[in-house]
């Protein structure tokens, strides 16, 4: 009898792993100390299955995936609570302003002191809990798509309790951080600008985090596209809200590199640059996160860095339909096809799709999206239809 009990709660513990693993889909992880507590970015479950499909290019891939989650200029995000007291509320609505700041994005919490409860008959850009132990948010518009009546953004930290007796600097940083995120911002730390790649101690990393090798290289290997590294360019940021406080272990050199920084409690100088060119203010009259011109300039972008990687074609199709039901999910105004062209011998992209050239389907078909490439994967055209 004891030695049932004993196979069951070996049994149940084996379970509760297991479900651990295939739940914390995580894009990186929270950290206090040297202990690794929980996931920090929640993955889309699609986006799972970069490492298999694309193996070591997964991660180029993932950041120019990233690029494009951000919001339309102007948009006026629905933020919504699940839960939390009417001070939790007040607290991440009056924090989280601050990234909004001289751009044309702002959000739309409802009326205090109770603020906006979500209704699962209406759906919200951004839905926030206070639950559990871990702090988390999907990235950008990805919240639009997965998981469209639970939560969107997650402060686990003092979820419970008088919130005049947990540390509030603590509580205000988590909240930026993940609202970073939720406005489309990756991790500082993950910036190729930075430089951490070459400072990490891999096989510290590897040994010490008891996760698979590419969960390892997904939650800590520099994006080498993105936001901040690819369509609109900013220094490496030791300051960034966006860059974890790492333990000295995981680094070569301990506390002497670079990567190696304290707490940052507050929004950068870079930080709110890089917000203010992302959403600018109209009197800039550039529309980075809407206007079909400036979204052609990233598609050219993405097509230099995809053509070094030389991917076969289906590879780049399973690409172009990722990036237009991202772009159709935000419903961002399109006016013309975008066209990744990947030849280096066709002169300034001149050649039209399909000159001398048999054209084929994508291969999935999504409703407002049609996807078209040649069959030598040398040129791929997306035309969205957004309403």
């Amino acid at each position: 009898m004891c030695s049932n009990k004993f196979l069951m709660h070996i049994l149940i513990v084996v379970l509760a792993l297991c479900l651990n693993i295939s739940i914390g889909t995580a894009h990186d992880m929270g950290l206090e100390g040297d202990t690794i507590v929980k996931p920090d970015v929640t993955v889309a479950p699609d986006e799972e299955s970069l490492d298999s499909e694309f193996g070591d290019d997964a991660e180029t891939v993932r950041g120019l995936l990233d690029g494009y989650k951000l919001w339309p200029a102007g948009k006026i995000l629905n933020v919504c609570f699940r839960n939390g007291s009417d001070d939790r509320r007040a607290m991440f609505a009056a924090t989280s302003k601050g990234w909004f700041d001289g751009t044309t994005l702002s959000a739309d919490f409802g009326s205090p002191p109770t603020f906006r409860t979500c209704d699962s008959a209406q759906l919200s850009d951004i839905r926030v809990s206070f639950s559990g132990t871990s702090s988390w948010s999907y990235v950008g518009t990805d919240s639009l798509k997965y998981a469209p009546s639970g939560a969107s953004l997650n402060i686990g930290y003092a979820a419970l309790g008088p919130l005049d007796s947990y540390d509030l600097t603590k509580f205000k940083r988590l909240i930026l951080h993940e609202v970073g995120h939720a406005i489309g911002f990756e991790h500082e730390h993950q910036s190729a600008a930075s430089g951490c790649d070459a400072e990490f101690d891999w096989e510290y990393l590897y040994r010490g985090m008891g996760w698979p090798k590419e969960k390892v290289d997904r939650n800590m290997k520099a994006l080498v596209a993105g936001p901040r590294s690819n369509w609109i360019t900013t220094p490496y940021d030791k300051t960034s809200i966006m860059h974890y406080a790492l333990p000295e272990k995981f680094f070569k050199n301990g506390k002497q590199s670079p990567c190696y920084i304290p707490e940052n409690n507050a929004i950068s100088e870079i930080d709110k640059q890089l917000v203010m060119k992302t959403y600018p203010l109209p009197q800039e009259n550039i529309p980075v996160a809407s206007n079909d011109t400036v979204l052609q300039d990233r598609v050219d972008k993405t097509s230099a860095a995809l053509s070094s990687l030389e991917l076969p074609p289906e590879k780049l199709g399973k690409i172009g339909v990722r990036i237009a039901d991202i772009l159709i999910r935000g419903k961002h105004n399109l006016e013309k096809k975008l066209t990744l062209d990947f030849d280096a011998s066709s002169p300034d992209g001149e050649r039209a799709l399909g000159d001398e050239l048999e054209i084929k389907d994508c291969g999935e078909r999504l409703k407002g999206l049609s996807c078209a490439m040649t069959s030598d994967g040398s040129q791929l055209s997306i035309s969205i239809d957004p309403q």
